[in-house]
C-alpha cells in the first residue's frame, strides 16, 4: 500500500473526551469519466481534480448558515444518547449547521 498521489488533505480537530455530535464529513464522486470531485461538509466548496490528481475546479457557493437550535440539540442528544450522554464525555456542538449534510 504506497501512496501514488495526494489530492487534498484534511485536519480533523480531536479532544480526548470530547464528543462532536456533527461530524466533518468528505463527499466525494466521480465527475464524468476521468474525474473526481469532493467536498468536505464543512465548507461550501467542489474541488475536482483531473486523473493525474491536478485540481481543475473549485465551485463555490454563497449559503445562509442555518443555527443550531436548542431543540435541534436535544434531538441530536435523544437521537445519539436515548438513556443520556455518559460522564466521562463531552458533548460539543458547533454553531451551525454544515453546509452539507449525510442524507
Amino acid at each position: 500500500m504506497k501512496l501514488l498521489s495526494r489530492i487534498h488533505s484534511l485536519s480533523m480537530p480531536f479532544k480526548l473526551r470530547g464528543v462532536n455530535l456533527i461530524h466533518m464529513r468528505l463527499f466525494f464522486g466521480m465527475a464524468g469519466d476521468d474525474r473526481l470531485a469532493w467536498m468536505v461538509s464543512t465548507d461550501y466548496e467542489i474541488h475536482v481534480a483531473d486523473e493525474s490528481g491536478k485540481t481543475v475546479m473549485r465551485i463555490f457557493k454563497d449559503h445562509d448558515p442555518r443555527k443550531l437550535s436548542e431543540q435541534d440539540r436535544a434531538a441530536l442528544m435523544k437521537s445519539r444518547f436515548p438513556k443520556g450522554a455518559p460522564a466521562q464525555i463531552e458533548i460539543e456542538f458547533r454553531t451551525n449547521f454544515p453546509p452539507r449534510q449525510a442524507s
